[in-house]
């Protein structure tokens, strides 16, 4: 399944879209990495946003569902990383994809 910054999914009764990581507050990443027992802090989401990119996934008004980032190494190289998927999503299996 491919998403666009502009594209949406519905799960259940969930309707998801797609935005910009930098978009986001802090406090609302570090919420998300705590809730599926991650020790980031907001300085921590603070340093991966200036050293990567990344989208997260925004339910309709706005809480954050889900997170994923790449940090390239060169031209050719990347790695991936903070791939979370909100508990309240797992429950319905959506990180399962």
């Amino acid at each position: 399944m491919k998403l666009k910054p502009s594209g949406s999914l519905k799960i259940d009764t969930f309707s998801m879209r797609i935005g910009d990581i930098e978009k986001v507050e802090l406090d609302r990443l570090h919420a998300l990495s705590l809730s599926v027992g991650w020790p980031h802090r907001a300085e921590d989401w603070q340093f991966l946003r200036e050293t990567g990119q990344g989208f997260v996934a925004l339910d309709e008004i706005g809480r954050v569902l889900g997170s994923a980032m790449w940090f390239a190494h060169g031209a050719g190289l990347a790695t991936v990383g903070m791939v979370i998927t909100s508990p309240r999503l797992q429950t319905r299996g959506a990180a399962q994809w």
